[in-house]
């Protein structure tokens, strides 16, 4: 506040005026806050350092996981300093087999003595959607289970490359397995019965897995 007197003759006048003066500040936003991924992808999230009031300053740009950070997957900012208003590029790959969840990535902007942080949500998905079906539902030994089914990635996507894993499961027991490839999201098996295998009722199960270690099971 500053004091401003005027006079004249015999008059004296005062005014008194405050002045409110900016301090720098300055807030953090991602565009988007969220992002859903698959093994094998790379996706990025605008980082915006944007001035709210004062003089700019430059402000520094760190990084960090909030909790455990999750294999297999990496997160880097580019720039990382700047004068608001700027942008950053928040970079997040995912490896093949890596870790599946929903994980937070921290970062924080500090200049000026002023700091501001914001989240971004990554989620992996790694599981693979399965079908199974056999050409009937009750066999005699000497027949063949004729057996195919389809596999999709998280996006419902045929996955092109693949290892399904087919199990013959009889009273929690299982007397065969067997490995076929999976081709455009497809998979067969002819399995002919041996006079050997046991009287009940089965199970057949399916275990996949993906050239990128998606995995699913039906």
């Amino acid at each position: 506040m500053f004091r401003v007197t005027g006079q004249g003759g015999n008059l004296t006048r005062t005014f008194d005026f405050t002045l409110w003066v900016a301090t720098f500040d300055f807030m953090l936003t991602a565009d988007p806050d969220n992002l859903s991924m698959l093994r094998g992808e790379t996706a990025t999230s605008t980082i915006r350092a944007s001035l709210l009031a004062g003089d700019p300053a430059t402000v520094e740009l760190s990084g960090a996981w909030v909790d455990t950070e999750p294999t297999g997957v990496t997160a880097t900012l580019s720039p990382t300093s700047g004068v608001p208003t700027f942008e950053s590029t928040l970079t997040v790959s995912v490896a093949t087999g890596a870790e599946g969840g929903s994980f937070l990535y921290r970062i924080i902007g500090s200049g000026g003595g002023k700091t501001s942080e914001i989240h971004v949500r990554i989620t992996v998905d790694v599981g693979l959607a399965l079908t199974l079906t056999t050409d009937k539902d009750n066999y005699e030994k000497g027949e063949t289970i004729r057996i195919s089914g389809t596999a999709k990635d998280p996006r419902g996507e045929n996955i092109m490359d693949g290892t399904a894993e087919i199990q013959f499961i009889c009273e929690d027991l299982k007397f065969r397995e067997e490995n076929v490839r999976i081709e455009n999201g497809v998979f067969s098996y002819d399995y002919p019965i041996w006079f050997g295998d046991p009287d009940g009722i089965w199970t057949i199960r399916v275990e996949a897995e993906d050239n990128l270690k998606n995995t699913g099971t039906v």
